[in-house]
């Protein structure tokens, strides 16, 4: 049966983890820590793998998210603009934008 690792949610998680494989690498003797530090390294490696693939996630929702508030401070922009004209024609074609904005 696969062992399934779950990340640590918190930095002092991470730490803990790493100070007790540090601790158990330096207390086993030289053949046993020869083989567990490649399990270590192996666990290691699922953990930083786990990551890079959590960081690409993020970073897309960060890009999205960013446009989105972008979008949001352009209608806000248009709105104010919208609320200073006196001029209808001018008005319906703030409407406009505002509408090609948020579809």
């Amino acid at each position: 049966m696969t062992r399934r690792m779950t990340l640590p949610k918190k930095s002092e998680d991470v730490q803990k983890i790493a100070r007790e494989v540090e601790e158990r690498m330096e207390s086993e003797h030289e053949h046993h820590h020869h083989h567990h530090g490649h399990e270590d390294v192996a666990i290691l490696e699922l953990l930083i793998d786990s990551l890079n693939a959590k960081i690409g996630n993020l970073e897309k929702s960060v890009n999205e998210l960013t446009d989105e508030v972008g979008r949001i401070y352009k209608v806000l922009a248009y709105m104010v603009k919208l609320n200073l004209i006196e001029n209808k024609h001018e008005k319906h074609k703030i409407l406009k934008e505002i509408l090609k904005i948020i579809k």
